[in-house]
């Protein structure tokens, strides 16, 4: 898995490109560049889906911004950026979320897997459901997997309640003021205020390292709350 950061603005053209170079860099470290091998594609973002290897991105999550990908197929897109370097051969199975990936991997290891969760710079769940609970799927038998996408939890003001003036105050600071707003009350990259702080330079005293530390076991505590009392529920 390939996991770069990309906290400002770029454009799919490139997004895509530095995928299949960082594909190809891995196929030339193994020796198999001169292979064509299945390739499964795990994108971490909300998509929509009609077949295996299609992934129409809805919008972008966790601070990244590509511009010109919202509603396009990313496996298309990483397609033509493999096409366009010419030195290696790639067939994209499918596209998975990173959730989805998570509960498969434990799976074929463990057949009792029924749950994927993803938290870290953003979270998210996944489960096996019943196809006759399914009401956009036809036929009853058989199950199949829910990508949740429980970080927009909140989006319709559900959480207002439980809000407070600093996950506004993040919300409006970020790429997609309004959205993703329990994935903001949870995410891991707010709890790191002491790597902040050595970061630009400022040399905290003593007392300031237990305030920190505080203020981060406080958030951290509401986090995993969060997490669980949403795992419960769902």
């Amino acid at each position: 898995m390939f996991n770069t950061y990309f906290s400002c603005y770029v454009y799919k053209v490139s997004l895509f490109d530095h995928v299949a170079e960082c594909l190809g860099d891995f196929m030339e470290k193994k020796q198999i560049k001169d292979k064509k091998l299945p390739v499964g594609f795990t994108f971490s973002f909300p998509c929509s889906q009609s077949k295996l290897d299609e992934g129409v991105l809805l919008t972008w999550t966790k601070r990244f911004k590509a511009s010109g990908v919202e509603g396009m197929d990313v496996v298309k897109l990483l397609n033509k950026a493999i096409k366009k370097r010419g030195d290696y051969d790639a067939d994209i199975m499918a596209v998975v979320n990173d959730t989805v990936g998570t509960m498969m991997t434990c799976g074929f290891d463990d057949q009792r897997c029924e749950v994927g969760i993803i938290i870290g710079t953003g979270t998210n769940a996944c489960y096996m459901e019943e196809l006759r609970h399914i009401d956009l799927v036809e036929g009853d038998e058989g199950r199949m997997c829910i990508n949740t996408e429980w970080g927009s939890f909140g989006d319709d003001g559900s959480l207002e309640d439980i809000r407070t003036e600093f996950d506004r105050e993040i919300d409006r600071g970020s790429l997609n003021p309004g959205k993703q707003l329990f994935e903001k009350m949870e995410q891991r990259r707010f709890k790191q205020s002491q790597g902040h702080i050595d970061q630009i330079g400022v040399e905290p005293s003593h007392e300031d390292c237990i305030a920190v530390q505080h203020v981060c076991t406080i958030v951290s505590f509401r986090s995993a709350n969060l997490i669980a009392s949403t795992l419960g529920g769902s």
